[in-house]
């Protein structure tokens, strides 16, 4: 449809709300991700990936796409490789009426993206030498099977059901492959709250209010206050 001017004016205002959300980021105060000396530490080629999601609902049919990059870096701090890949799908809204069309969404996109992410990153650590891969989202997220509402799907898709176990199935494969190659690192700020960041977790406050902020920028705080990072490694 045609932009009328009430609509562009409109997006002004939400950049402008944005802008001044983004510029309030700097008041936070982030505590509980830390980054420590290590006796004997040296400096690590390491490589990490993430990906991204969307969907459209289309006449009774759930579209989706993932797409994921994964890239590493030297020991010198030089990125010497990277990988991108995709993936697509459809999910039929009757076949999940029985379990609901939002619970099966997320279940199959999340096994989805994480096992493009395990794949992408198995593929630039077997090119690259790494010794490092860090993997976004906790242990339990990406080992854990995401099966299938105790029978539920199974029962209402078997397609989708089976899709889902053989995400899990390959990925499992997959980092059974880097473990015996390089050191594995799981980062999640949900999950460490609970069991793997000292003094009970990410806190991120702005005065006397704690907030959920995006990863980037907890971690763009921690690595302000950084002087030098060859020679550290992080406390997840």
């Amino acid at each position: 449809m045609p932009l009328s001017t009430s609509l562009f004016e409109r997006f002004k205002s939400i950049g402008r709300e944005l802008l001044d959300l983004l510029n309030l980021y700097d008041s936070l105060t982030v505590t509980g991700a830390e980054w420590v000396p290590v006796e004997g530490s040296s400096p690590t080629s390491v490589a990490g990936a993430d990906s991204s999601r969307q969907y459209e609902v289309y006449r009774g049919v759930v579209i989706y796409a993932v797409q994921g990059y994964a890239i590493s870096i030297s020991r010198e701090g030089v990125v010497d490789g990277s990988v991108e890949g995709a993936d697509v799908g459809f999910i039929e809204v009757s076949e999940v009426a029985g379990v609901g069309v939002k619970a099966a969404r997320d279940s199959l996109l999340s096994s989805t993206s994480k096992t493009l992410e395990v794949s992408l990153l198995h593929e630039v650590s077997g090119k690259h030498g790494v010794e490092l891969s860090l993997l976004d989202g906790s242990y339990e997220s990406f080992l854990g099977p995401i099966l299938v509402f105790k029978g539920g799907l199974r029962r209402a898709s078997p397609r989708l059901a089976e899709k889902i176990t053989w995400l899990w199935e390959h990925r499992l494969k997959l980092l059974n492959s880097l473990y015996d190659k390089v050191e594995l690192a799981f980062i999640s700020k949900s999950s460490s709250k609970l069991n793997l960041v000292r003094y009970g977790g990410v806190k991120v406050k702005l005065g006397e209010s704690e907030y959920q902020v995006p990863d980037f920028i907890v971690v763009k705080r921690v690595l302000s206050s950084l002087k030098t990072v060859k020679t550290r490694v992080p406390v997840v």
